[in-house]
């Protein structure tokens, strides 16, 4: 080789390592083995996850799991993957510090010289400015929990699919009872006080990853949810509003109560019993008539 070619040859070199530097500063990617123990970790991970390269290596990509992902997507995930076929699909991470950040995921076996599967490579793709733009449009913005809007959109979704599992899906309506009548005697900005912490009260009932709660409209909120029985459900609603009157806000123009309290329509039925979405909310609707009629600060339940 002469002096030319050697030259030549480090220049390519060069530009290789020059390459592959760039790629793993700016590609979020690692690769795994076959139990999901990550043995490669770019840069762009590391930083984007806030954990060093020595974290990561040679700890299960659980690492960065957030609980608010379904344990079905990642069912799912390790399903096609364990299949010899790519994953694609939107994924919210946990960072080291507690924080999070999304990622569009492609996931893909790798193979040996043998032809031998050896683990599978991750390539991302930083959505979190997207996604956090979606939240605000899905975001009832008095109280921080999902809007309307949203809920039209995942109760189709949620309803699919517990038709395609035939699970038990749960759909309650909370009304504040006697809600016109507080305005009217401590004012509106104190009702929207009210509303805010009964949001609270609910979404901190939340503790399935497919639980969801959403501000309806007005002093209406509403929960989806899945469970073992109806007897369960009926507990875990229940559970909520007795904890709303315990926060023992003062309401004089409550019939109830001396307190804040709210009514609760739920329905509890397999999936496959019932045909349309619409009549799932009719009858938890019927429900919380019922609620109201029976004296409210109550849970009435439609099974079928």
């Amino acid at each position: 080789m002469n002096v030319r070619d050697i030259t030549e040859s480090r220049k390519l070199e060069k530009t290789l390592h020059d390459y592959v530097a760039l790629i793993d500063d700016n590609i979020i990617t690692s690769s795994t083995d076959l139990h999901g123990v990550i043995v490669k970790a770019s840069t762009a991970f590391c930083r984007i996850s806030g954990y060093t390269r020595e974290e990561l290596l040679h700890k299960k990509h659980s690492i960065v799991k957030h609980p608010d992902m379904p344990k079905k997507i990642y069912e799912e995930l390790w399903e096609t993957i364990s299949q010899n076929r790519i994953w694609h699909g939107e994924l919210k991470n946990r960072t080291k510090n507690g924080g999070y950040y999304w990622v569009d995921v492609i996931i893909y076996p790798i193979y040996d010289d043998e032809g031998v599967k050896i683990g599978y490579t991750a390539i991302r793709h930083d959505i979190t400015d997207k996604k956090r733009i979606e939240e605000i449009s899905i975001t009832d913005g008095l109280t921080g929990i999902y809007n309307r809007r949203h809920f039209n959109t995942l109760f189709s979704r949620f309803f699919r699919s517990a038709k395609r599992y035939n699970d038990l899906l749960c759909f309650a309506i909370i009304d504040v009872d006697h809600f016109k009548a507080y305005n009217d005697t401590y004012g509106h900005q104190m009702g929207d006080e009210i509303l805010i912490r009964v949001a609270q009260t609910i979404q901190n009932s939340m503790f399935r990853s497919d639980d969801y709660c959403f501000r309806l409209g007005g002093e209406e909120f509403g929960i989806i949810f899945k469970d073992e029985n109806p007897e369960k459900a009926f507990s875990f609603i229940d559970s909520i509003r007795e904890k709303i009157e315990l926060l023992e806000i003062e309401h004089s123009k409550n019939s109830a109560s001396p307190y804040v309290t709210v009514s609760v329509g739920v329905i509890c039925i397999e999936a496959r019993l019932i045909d349309r979405e619409e009549d799932l909310y009719a009858a938890a609707d019927r429900s919380l008539y019922r609620a109201k009629e029976d004296g409210r600060n109550r849970v009435v339940m439609g099974v079928r």
